[in-house]
């Protein structure tokens, strides 16, 4: 066995030592004593949570028990890890591909040009057509799929104003009318047509985005006079391993009661991530001395889990035991899930908190960042 990497801690030390006063991880000494590799681990650890307690989560299952199914499963995932490790990334690749907010026809040019069936001519040739396999466009090399998108010659002013997913329909658009009609247009007519391609769509997505705020359904609703609400949301920062958990708690007439925004550095996936800001925003609400009786966030997943229970044993289970606890203080709390236009007053809030250095409490009031956002909420 090689030791790749030597944290620079004697045999008794203890895990508090990499803990922030707070009660978080130590960002900066994690980084000074581990792998990159190994921080990025680490900080998928929760941590300083009062009131919790320590458990045995078996994590290949969503509720945290074993079962034989997955153990199997890990089993043989063990056994063939790197072709597995191969197939997920690229089950990933094609999944986030046909989740794009992009035309259909685009996506499935995306495909047919990744599995090589792009009618090319030597693609034509090696099924028997009989035609020549030189490239019609620079008539030098043989038109392969590679050649026909990236290496041909005359594709150098395109290729250096990159637009990868609208260009590659336009560019073999321009070849066709080259081949087939003699109409020899500029391979910088691509790159044009795709700008302009790419403004509308944005537009027409922005147009969609308004559209949808009007719904009835879709925008923040107060409570019952004389009841509060609370938004609960997080922001994850991926690359700088951050975290934005934000709540904000509004009267039946939208008036702010407080609210707050604060930073974790950890690497938690979206489900634990929104979860413990609810956990954050109750307790947030409870040590304000405020009953909240109506808990909203836009994710169904956290509040099955709230709601239904059995994830005590989960990756998230001991958020979820704070949660209880605090439910149980203030007392027939109800959690409801609501459309990411219904909570995106804490959406904004949680984003703000990924940029300042310190956690924020406001009461009474909110911050300026997100004052706008407060007062649609309130006319609408």
């Amino acid at each position: 066995m090689t030791i790749i990497y030597q944290p620079k801690f004697d045999r008794n030390s203890t895990v508090d030592q990499l803990l922030s006063p707070s009660g978080g991880w130590n960002i900066q000494m994690l980084l000074q004593n581990f792998s990159q590799y190994d921080v990025d681990g680490i900080l998928k650890i929760l941590v300083g949570l009062e009131g919790s307690e320590d458990r045995r989560v078996w994590h290949f299952e969503k509720n945290g028990v074993y079962s034989v199914r997955s153990g199997y499963w890990l089993g043989c995932r063990l056994m063939t890890n790197q072709h597995q490790s191969n197939s997920y990334v690229v089950r990933e690749w094609w999944r986030k591909l046909w989740k794009l907010e992009i035309p259909s026809k685009i996506k499935v040019f995306i495909w047919k040009t990744c599995y090589d069936w792009v009618p090319t001519k030597l693609n034509l040739r090696s099924r028997g057509i009989n035609c020549d396999d030189k490239c019609p466009v620079c008539y030098k090399h043989k038109e392969s799929t590679l050649h026909a998108f990236w290496e041909c010659p005359k594709l150098k002013y395109a290729r250096r104003l990159w637009l990868p997913r609208s260009k590659l329909r336009k560019v073999w658009g321009i070849r066709n009318e080259w081949v087939h009609k003699g109409k020899k247009g500029e391979v910088c007519e691509a790159v044009w047509w795709s700008r302009n391609y790419v403004d509308e769509l944005h537009r027409a997505s922005c147009k969609l985005s308004t559209d949808s705020r009007k719904n009835e359904g879709d925008r923040w609703r107060p409570p019952e006079q004389g009841k509060l609400k609370i938004n609960c949301d997080a922001f994850l920062d991926r690359s700088r391993r951050r975290i934005g958990v934000s709540s904000i708690i509004r009267d039946a007439s939208g008036r702010v009661m407080a609210c707050s925004s604060q930073l974790c550095d950890a690497n938690f996936d979206l489900v634990t991530s929104k979860t413990l800001a609810v956990c954050k925003g109750t307790t947030f609400s409870r040590d304000c001395g405020l009953k909240v009786d109506v808990v909203e966030i836009d994710l169904a997943v956290v509040i099955n889990c709230i709601v239904k229970g059995g994830y005590e044993n989960s990756r998230y289970g001991s958020i979820l035991d704070v949660i209880a606890a605090t439910a149980h203080d203030l007392c027939n709390m109800v959690f409801k899930c609501v459309s990411k236009v219904a909570n995106r007053v804490a959406c904004a809030l949680a984003y703000e908190a990924i940029g300042i250095l310190e956690d924020g409490f406001w009461m009474e009031e909110a911050p300026a960042g997100i004052s706008s956002l407060v007062l649609d909420d309130q006319l609408t």
